[in-house]
């Protein structure tokens, strides 16, 4: 399933009602508000820091025409968001430099749903390792990761751009942590932004530089057949939140 076509789609901000400090953010000026705070303040901490965006070769590949015809050089797409085929890309291009944001924007999984991927995505890549797609039962791994080698050890933000993603922090409880965003941000220390429907679009236009001319983010609350994610899907009623546009959860880390 791609989830990558949208059918077109203020200022509001919530608490999870799960007791986790889950917000629901609402417009993309707000979001962009939270992130430059988180940013600022991490870059104060630590002297100076990057944001870097990735966008996961899988993602890239099936992508509408639009986002095909951009120019690739030098594993880049238009000097702005770097090109992941794998987790390993990501640490390799992390090296040496500190950073104090990253974004990746993938696909999710049509037969586990709250997932990512991060990589080219080849055959059996699902069902194997980290290196190409993460899931809940991985999201120690891929955090640990994270946060010994693209963060050093140091608190920032991730943002795991791919649909829905953000929509199953409402399974979350404090101490019992079940959605990826929850575990990454349990994992790393860092605070996680995922998307709250179906998505599309970078953080990298705002945060990254060069400035590029990547799609603006957005969330959806309709797949691109006009269907919400509780349509799609009736047994999500209770575990996921109904999608909804232009909205993003803010999830922190549950531990002291």
């Amino acid at each position: 399933m791609n989830l990558s076509r949208y059918v077109a789609c203020s200022p509001v901000t919530g608490t999870d009602s799960t007791g986790l400090e889950t917000r629901k953010i609402r417009g993309l000026s707000n979001v962009k508000a939270e992130i430059r705070s988180i940013l600022d303040k991490e870059m104060a901490n630590r002297g100076g820091g990057e944001f870097v965006s990735f966008v996961a070769r899988n993602f890239l590949k099936d992508a509408n025409s639009a986002e095909q015809a951009r120019s690739e050089k030098n594993g880049m797409v238009e000097g702005v968001r770097w090109i992941s085929e794998s987790l390993e890309t990501i640490v390799k291009t992390c090296r040496g430099r500190t950073i104090v944001g990253l974004e990746i924007q993938g696909h999710t999984d049509r037969t586990q749903l709250g997932t990512i991927t991060i990589g080219s995505l080849p055959k059996g890549a699902v069902q194997d390792g980290v290196q190409h797609y993460v899931s809940p039962e991985r999201a120690a791994v891929f955090g640990r990761v994270l946060r010994e080698d693209v963060f050093q050890g140091k608190k920032g933000l991730i943002i795991l751009t791919a649909c829905v993603l953000g929509n199953f922090t409402k399974t979350d409880k404090p101490g019992d942590p079940r959605s990826l965003a929850q575990l990454v941000a349990n994992e790393t220390g860092c605070v996680v932004l995922s998307p709250g429907g179906f998505s599309e679009g970078s953080f990298a236009r705002f945060f990254c530089s060069p400035e590029g001319s990547s799609a603006l983010p957005k969330t959806h609350s309709k797949y691109f057949d006009g269907r919400t994610l509780h349509a799609m899907f009736r047994d999500l009623t209770d575990t996921a939140h109904e999608s909804d546009d232009d909205v993003w959860y803010l999830t922190t880390p549950d531990v002291p």
